[in-house]
């Protein structure tokens, strides 16, 4: 319809939110079932249509219609219209991860930043920086917090900026940086439960790697208080009980508490160390 694309916008609301809610629970979630096998159109719409030739005449063509549209409309005054064509990006970028081309995934992931630098939106922007840091992408990961930080971020978005820029410095290993980070979240909110959760974990990484087990049991201990549900710190808890003399009761008490509360689903690796532990554990303390 000539150069009026708005009606797209408009028949997409409703997809919009869907799609969102999809992105958020593939950046912090993981990925659901059957996500990496969709084409486009069961991206959007989350089709599953029958594998019958015209089926998949008409999601080409639908597929190609999306595109078209996507790569014309105009993206300068629709904040919905842009955050949705990133997700759509991000969607293909995703395909080319998992296809493991990485020189298309570099090639693309550099003109999504350059795009993106319009979105003009620190959130979302910090978003996409998670989604690269989930994939193992972390100086892109990094690059989009700086696109994060451009786009005139307010207090509390700067809190959040720097938190998830201490959990990209923390997957990498800089621990110092990360902290620096966290701190900085702190300083505009002390009371923010996710950034006194970073620090407290910062804390332990470094305790850990100074062996001061001790400091690293307390900091853990801490993130049990902040965070109840999670499962993972009791894990934690009990490798660090495991290796201090005399504490193996409290490891095994920490061990079973964690695989109680679902850890082994969670953490199906930790959980398998878990049980290792429990079973040894249990059999030394049966020892005269």
């Amino acid at each position: 319809a000539g150069d009026d694309y708005s009606w797209i916008v408009d028949s997409l609301d409703y997809m919009t939110n869907r799609v969102y809610r999809g992105a958020e629970y593939i950046i912090n979630q993981g990925v659901p079932p059957g996500y990496p096998d969709r084409e486009l159109v069961g991206f959007l719409y989350g089709l599953v249509a029958a594998e019958t030739d015209q089926a998949r005449l008409i999601n080409g063509r639908i597929s190609e219609f999306i595109r078209d549209s996507l790569d014309r409309i105009d993206l300068n005054d629709d904040l919905k219209a842009r955050q949705f064509y990133l997700e759509y990006r991000l969607w293909e970028i995703d395909r080319l991860i998992r296809r493991a081309d990485q020189a298309t995934v570099k090639a693309a992931a550099e003109r999504l930043r350059d795009w993106g630098k319009q979105i003009d939106d620190p959130h979302t922007c910090l978003a996409v920086g998670q989604f690269f840091r989930a994939r193992g992408f972390t100086d892109e990961a990094l690059l989009w917090v700086d696109v994060a930080f451009d786009a005139r971020p307010d207090s509390y978005a700067r809190r959040d900026i720097n938190i998830g820029l201490a959990s990209i410095r923390r997957q990498r290993g800089e621990i110092a940086l990360a902290m620096t980070a966290v701190e900085a979240a702190l300083k505009i909110d002390p009371d923010s439960p996710a950034a006194l959760y970073n620090f407290n974990l910062l804390k332990a990484d470094a305790a850990l790697q100074r062996q001061d087990y001790p400091e690293a049991l307390e900091a853990f201990q801490r993130l049990t208080w902040l965070d109840p549900e999670s499962p993972l710190p009791l894990f934690n808890l009990g490798v660090i009980y495991d290796r201090m003399p005399g504490e193996q009761e409290k490891a095994l008490q920490a061990y079973s508490i964690f695989l109680m509360k679902g850890g082994g689903a969670q953490y199906p690796e930790a959980a398998q160390r878990a049980r290792q532990r429990i079973e040894v554990l249990t059999a030394e303390m049966k020892r005269p």
